[in-house]
């Protein structure tokens, strides 16, 4: 609908169904437009069906206006209309002045707004776009600050690290390094792929990942078994332990350790944790008070993820008590099967560190974690 923000003042000025006699100035009055355009916008709500507008001839004999809708359905439209163009705060505020019979006539329209869809650019290119709505948005994605399972998903589809840990399989398996090697459980040497590029267009190469570490051990006082890191070459990094650790592999997997461009960290770090540059499958684009943005790395060095773009609506905290809201998607067709499986979860201890106590000595509390 062309005119739907007209609309919506005219029913601010008549009663749903009810038939009135008015004047196109006072009509002109009432849209504050001009009373030429006043009879386009009704010509056109007329063609919409959402109002009847009779003009009579002769001297003196004023047009009969009938809207046909009320102030709740027009607010409707207008959310919807909102989500249409992405403007989904705004949606969602119009929602909350609704009545409970439009709420619920929103939230089943929503449900076909989220989930996979296919869109076609110009070049009859194939977009496929996952939409979900997601309560939770603030996000930190700057590996090294982490702290939910929400945000070190978003971080192992933004970054990259020197290996990954397939829970299938249980073994690791190669990413930004293509082979890792040891002798001594002491002396790691890891032989990087080359070509790999951050998002912004910069090679990553062995100092990356050697600022990386400095950052986790120096910030964070992680990786403490690190005694030195070496970068050999472009392609080459060793790291040189305090002790035999025929594991320590593994723990590079971590979204801890995800690598970096430290230059850019360190320019503005608080804007790093909402808009991070990695060198991962999906690039962010996009990060408002509507929505999270991910793009697909178009010169990502691995396989390319088979989804396009995933646009993370930012969604109400009362849509979660819904029953009827769409966070759990459907399955496109029949030949999607659903994959379940159980991840590693976390524990947390509190210390109350009021009273005078043992509690208070920081080395107590570590020992105790």
């Amino acid at each position: 609908m062309k005119y739907v923000e007209y609309l919506l003042e005219l029913t601010g000025h008549f009663l749903e169904d009810d038939e009135t006699e008015t004047s196109i100035s006072a009509l002109a009055g009432i849209l504050n437009c001009s009373e030429r355009h006043v009879k386009t916008i009704m010509q056109s709500l007329q063609n919409d069906g959402v109002i009847e507008w009779q003009t009579q001839r002769g001297r003196g004999k004023k047009p009969r206006l009938t809207v046909k809708v009320s102030r709740n359905t027009v607010l409707l439209i207008q959310a919807k209309k909102r989500v249409e163009v992405q403007q989904y705060r705004e949606a969602f505020k119009l929602m909350e002045s609704l009545g409970r019979v439009e709420q619920e006539e929103f939230r089943k329209w929503f449900s076909n707004h989220v989930g996979l869809t296919q869109k076609r650019e110009k070049d009859a290119y194939e977009v496929d776009v996952l939409r979900y709505p997601f309560y939770e948005t603030s996000l930190i994605m700057d590996p090294l600050w982490t702290t939910s399972r929400h945000d070190a998903h978003m971080v192992q589809q933004v970054f990259d690290r020197l290996v990954e840990y397939d829970a299938v399989s249980e073994q690791l398996t190669s990413s930004i390094a293509r082979h890792w090697e040891s002798e001594d459980g002491k002396l790691w040497t890891f032989y990087l792929h080359k070509g790999i590029t951050f998002h912004h267009g910069r090679d990553l190469t062995s100092t990356d990942v050697q600022s990386t570490f400095s950052r986790l051990m120096d910030e964070k006082d992680l990786f403490r078994t690190i005694d030195k890191i070496i970068s050999c070459n472009r392609t080459v990094i060793q790291f040189m332990l305090k002790e035999v650790d025929y594991l320590f592999p593994r723990s590079l997997a971590s979204t801890k350790a995800s690598i970096v461009p430290v230059e850019i960290v360190t320019a503005n770090p608080e804007k790093f944790k909402v808009f991070p540059i990695g060198s991962g499958p999906y690039k962010l684009t996009v990060h408002d008070e509507n929505l999270i943005r991910l793009e697909v790395n178009q010169s990502y060095f691995s396989e390319r993820p088979w989804l396009d773009q995933i646009d993370i609506i930012k969604t109400p905290a009362q849509y979660k008590a819904e029953a009827g809201h769409p966070f759990l998607l459907a399955a496109p067709d029949a030949t999607w099967r659903q994959v379940k499986r159980v991840e590693d979860g976390a524990s947390y201890i509190s210390f109350n560190c009021i009273k005078n106590g043992p509690i208070r000595q920081q080395t107590i509390r570590r020992a105790i974690c």
